[in-house]
């Protein structure tokens, strides 16, 4: 080890309180309020113009269009459930909006070649919006288009849910989506695509009708933390006299975020790194694009995913080891290439976020391949305990226009809810790494980061001392402590 000056601590509080409020869950967690809410129980009228009464308060009743629905009993605690077959229940209320989108649907199949609709859009073709169900013989599908095409088919097979209520998951994001059977995982399926906000939402469809029996469907819109997803889990399988499985059946294991700038004004080139920096740093397993491999500065693992292989380090290699120093045990390191100028970028280029133009931005397409990293670390019977999101921005903003950079804080403050959203992170640090070396900085973008974090409590700036040996990593207390640390890793010495 080098010696190394007092550090500098910028302490981040750690926040517990969720962003919504809403009933409290089994856990004891604090449940958002779904965006509709149905429920067998709450029916009114009789088949074939029954209502299912909307209990999340937002008045999206559901009027039953076509089919029988046949109101019973059924489940390991005798619950209300309705028997539906080539049933269509719609709603006043819009397929979805906005992305990401989290969908629990309590049902029981009538059998392996049986096709039915959960939820989705209104409409024959409401594969080309929001659809979520059994398209075929045991094929659990997602659809999300632009309300003009068809959106990529997310699939997972999966030969259950046959005798009693089971409770089958849909997580619809910006670019990626996976899903969910009893709380198990079932890894990551297919893309999305923009949407149509006009569509009237359905309990069945056109194209597959609701068969089998109905007993719950809830529809959120944003993606669940861990925490708030186990708490739903937690009421259903009360509820419905269910075992699932849950997040916190998993072990956690610390991450470690870094996402932005990878150019070469903010990386350098691995012969500057100081010897304890070089070689395997052992105990952090780095997301390479297809499996978790031991971080090395030297292999193409360093690399960062979304841009094309380079030959330089970032801040990880310090960031890992002394996070490794400092608490021991293991972490895992996520990272994401953006661009030398992040959000104003992604504005200049017209792909905002989290709206419809969000696909294609760089950010979004990060969500797919951490999803795939999430089911990764599942299959090892682990799960991402986010400790540091580390946003880093390249000042060069000499190829933006005003306008673009002007937009920085708003984009920012989106890019911080979606990557929170993708890394289903309760309450996590976050912290803004300004890269000044050698930058050309003609419309303030610099000054924009340093507004930025003045005006969220919970972000760390580190401006103007990512130099020649800075780096950056949390404390024992889950603070951010920023130190000269690690020789070359903001640019060759």
């Amino acid at each position: 080890m080098i010696p190394r000056p007092i550090p500098r601590t910028l302490a981040i509080p750690i926040t517990t309180a969720l962003e919504e409020a809403g009933p409290a869950g089994a856990s004891g967690v604090t449940l958002p309020t779904p965006r509709v809410h149905w429920r067998a129980d709450t029916y009114t009228g009789t088949s074939p113009t029954m209502t299912l009464t909307d209990l999340s308060g937002n008045g999206h009743d559901c009027l039953q269009i076509a089919g029988t629905a046949t109101p019973g009993t059924g489940g390991l605690n005798s619950t209300e459930k309705i028997t539906m077959s080539s049933a269509r229940f719609e709603s006043s209320q819009t397929a979805y909006d906005a992305r990401p989108a989290t969908i629990f649907a309590v049902w029981t199949r009538t059998g392996s070649g049986a096709t039915t609709g959960f939820y989705g859009a209104a409409g024959a073709s409401s594969i080309n919006s929001l659809w979520f169900g059994f398209e075929s013989v045991n094929r659990l599908n997602t659809y999300s288009g632009d309300g003009g095409s068809q959106g990529t088919g997310a699939l997972n097979t999966l030969a259950d849910g046959f005798t009693n209520p089971s409770i089958f998951i849909g997580h619809v994001g910006y670019e990626g989506i996976s899903h969910g059977f009893n709380g198990e995982f079932q890894g990551v399926v297919g893309n999305s695509k923009g949407q149509t906000p006009s569509i009237q939402a359905a309990l069945g469809t056109d194209y597959r009708t609701a068969n089998g029996d109905f007993y719950e469907i809830r529809v959120y819109d944003r993606r669940l933390t861990q925490d708030e997803e186990d708490a739903v889990l937690d009421e259903l399988s009360t509820r419905y006299g269910m075992t699932v499985d849950k997040w916190s059946d998993l072990t956690a294991v610390p991450t470690l975020v870094q996402v932005g700038d990878s150019v070469s004004n903010g990386r350098a080139l691995n012969t500057g790194l100081d010897a304890e920096y070089t070689g395997d740093i052992t105990g952090c397993s780095v997301w390479n694009g297809t499996a978790f491999a031991t971080l090395n500065a030297s292999a193409t693992n360093n690399n960062q995913l979304g841009e094309s292989a380079s030959a330089k380090h970032g801040p990880e290699v310090a960031l890992c080891k002394e996070y490794l120093d400092t608490h021991g045990g293991s972490c895992y390191l996520l990272k994401w290439g953006t661009s030398s100028r992040t959000a104003a970028d992604q504005n200049n280029s017209n792909t905002l976020y989290p709206d419809s133009q969000f696909v294609g931005a760089t950010h979004a397409l990060a969500e797919l391949e951490f999803l795939q990293a999430t089911a990764a670390a599942v299959a090892a019977g682990n799960r991402f305990d986010t400790k540091l999101i580390l946003f880093c921005l390249g000042s060069n903003d000499a190829f933006l226009s005003e306008p673009a950079v002007d937009a920085f804080q708003a984009n920012m403050d989106r890019i911080k809810a979606a990557w929170k959203g993708i890394c289903m992170a309760h309450s996590t640090n976050y912290a803004l790494l300004e890269m000044s070396d050698a930058a050309t900085d003609t419309w303030d973008l610099q000054a924009e980061g340093v507004a930025w974090a003045a005006a969220n409590s919970d972000v760390t700036l580190i401006e103007g001392d990512f130099g020649t040996d800075d780096s950056l990593h949390p404390n024992v207390a889950g603070n951010v402590t920023v130190g000269t640390t690690a020789a070359g890793i903001a640019g060759a010495p």
